[in-house]
């Protein structure tokens, strides 16, 4: 017999001797129908707490065992004042970490673990047990390890830093199970990020750790908890102060946008009908939905000059992800899929339709503008949450602004029924549009909507247009007409000589100079003349 071998005996042999004097315990518990004294969960801790020390390992049969002791234990709120009880239970998750275990069997140490979290919150062996908690879930990997954690992250920031400190290491220097074990551990502070805003600043020690690993990264599973994190700081201290962070790690600022989107895009693309995936090879919605708000933002910024990237190989890498993104979105979106999480949906349409306005001056004809309309309009028809329908309506309606023709334009917003919510968006952004084409498209459609309601809004003669700043032929005319046919008219009309003889000269121009405007510009300059 090999000493091996005389040792498994030796274990088995223990294992069987403790499951019977807990299983004596537990049978007592139950004969008293009360909880379990507190002398009864010192002594089975204490005859726990004995093998433990003297084996290196335990066997799957003998932790379900014990899972049902310590669970029968906890029903007892006094028994974390044991300090028997919180050393087994800590001896407990190190001997778990080296053991493999059935799934049946870490989902109950994972529901065994939610409850230490309250139990022991105020216990003196607080910090042993629940750092030897962390420990073991976070190379666990499961959802109810994911969520775990982030309840011990928000509940116990302080408790939860001091775990990540004690396993934080340079990126160089860890292993690929480190790495992992790692960004398990800082993807939880996303929603401490989020919650606790105003304590962003001291959460940058972990958020340096996930820049630096991104270059390196070799598992989807650690790439996605970095992004993620880095998505959740945009949210909250915007694009500008993560591009600082990239840059002083030395960092390219592009790897942020080419792996979201990556990531993204694996996760929707994965047919789950032929490939099961699990929590290590895939995004959560949560995360989903966090990366492509944080991605809307980031393009805002980008586009508005807010934030400037250093160099034009970055920005081709950032617009070919947005680009790639964007497709791999509009197949989602447009689809018969159904929608189970009405928070992603409104995101990605969010996301696809500020980066089709913002593409606008593009060449790309591959998109039909009024189908797209359609399809997030009939995603408004299903949602049946208020603060859904109207993240829904403020995505949908920029998108009218692409289609070329502006009485198509509005005789699709009237057979939609959404002249109401049409108008109330142009009063609540024509005034903040700068750019002068951007604000003679909200002109003109604010005109010709208004006159196809019958009503226009007393705020047009509060704008003060000055029509001849429209650079576009099109758009000078019918705002110009539009605006003379209207109860708007003194928005020109009381202009100076001077002025008006602008607008005059330039209707006569268009009339001459583009074809097929010659009737119009003469109604026009009639009205004029009124």
């Amino acid at each position: 017999m090999t000493c091996s071998s005389g040792m498994s005996q030796a274990n088995a042999a223990a294992e069987e001797a403790l499951k019977t004097s807990l299983a004596n315990i537990l049978a007592s518990v139950d004969q008293s129908k009360e909880v379990a004294s507190m002398d009864s969960v010192d002594a089975g801790c204490r005859l726990l707490t004995t093998h433990l020390e003297s084996f290196d390992s335990v066997t799957s049969p003998f932790v379900d065992a014990v899972l049902k002791f310590l669970s029968v234990c906890s029903a007892n709120h006094e028994s974390a004042k044991i300090s028997s009880y919180g050393q087994a239970v800590a001896l407990f998750y190190q001997k778990c970490c080296k053991t493999s275990l059935s799934g049946e069997v870490l989902r109950k140490i994972s529901s065994l673990s939610l409850s230490f979290v309250e139990l022991f919150s105020n216990a003196p062996t607080a910090e042993q047990v629940l750092k030897a908690m962390l420990a073991f879930h976070s190379v666990e990997k499961s959802s109810e390890s994911q969520q775990l954690m982030e309840m011990v992250a928000v509940k116990m920031p302080k408790l939860y830093l001091s775990f990540y400190m004690g396993i934080e290491k340079p990126v160089t220097d860890c292993s690929e199970a480190e790495m992992m074990q790692i960004a398990a551990v800082i993807a939880p502070l996303s929603l401490l990020m989020i919650s606790r805003s105003q304590e962003a600043e001291s959460l940058e020690g972990p958020l340096l750790w996930a820049v630096k690993a991104l270059p390196v990264a070799v598992t989807p599973f650690v790439r996605q908890r970095c992004v993620g994190y880095a998505a959740s700081y945009v949210l909250v201290r915007g694009t500008e102060h993560l591009q600082n962070l990239f840059v002083s790690s030395e960092v390219n600022f592009a790897l942020f946008f080419s792996l979201s989107c990556v990531e993204i895009r694996m996760t929707l693309e994965t047919d789950t009908d032929t490939q099961q995936m699990t929590s290590n090879d895939h995004l959560s919605s949560d995360n989903l939905s966090c990366l492509l708000s944080a991605l809307d933002v980031a393009l805002d910024d980008l586009c508005s000059g807010r934030v400037q990237l250093s160099s034009p190989e970055q920005f081709m890498v950032v617009f070919d992800s947005y680009k790639a993104l964007s497709l791999t979105l509009l197949f989602m979106l447009t689809s018969d899929a159904p929608r189970t999480d009405w928070v992603l949906v409104c995101n990605a349409w969010k996301l696809i339709s500020s980066y089709l306005c913002e593409s606008a001056d593009l060449p790309d004809k591959s998109v039909d503008f009024r189908l797209l309309i359609r399809a997030v309009h009939k995603d408004l028809t299903l949602c049946e949450n208020p603060d859904t329908e109207k993240n829904l309506i403020s995505s949908v309606l920029p998108l009218f602004f692409l289609v070329t023709n502006r009485e198509v334009c509005v005789d699709l917003i009237f057979e939609l029924g959404l002249e109401n919510s049409f108008i109330k968006f142009l009063k609540d952004n024509a005034a903040s549009n700068a750019h002068p084409r951007v604000k003679s498209i909200i002109l003109c459609c604010q005109v010709l909507v208004n006159l196809s309601a019958k009503h226009v809004l007393s705020s047009l003669d509060q704008w003060n247009v000055d029509v001849s700043n429209i650079e576009d032929d099109d758009i000078f005319l019918h705002v110009t007409r539009l605006l003379l046919k209207s109860s708007c008219s003194s928005a020109i009309m009381s202009k100076s000589p001077e002025k008006l003889s602008e607008v005059v000269e330039r209707l006569n121009k268009v009339a001459l100079d583009v074809d097929g405007y010659y009737e119009e510009c003469v109604e026009t300059l009639e009205l004029l003349r009124v």
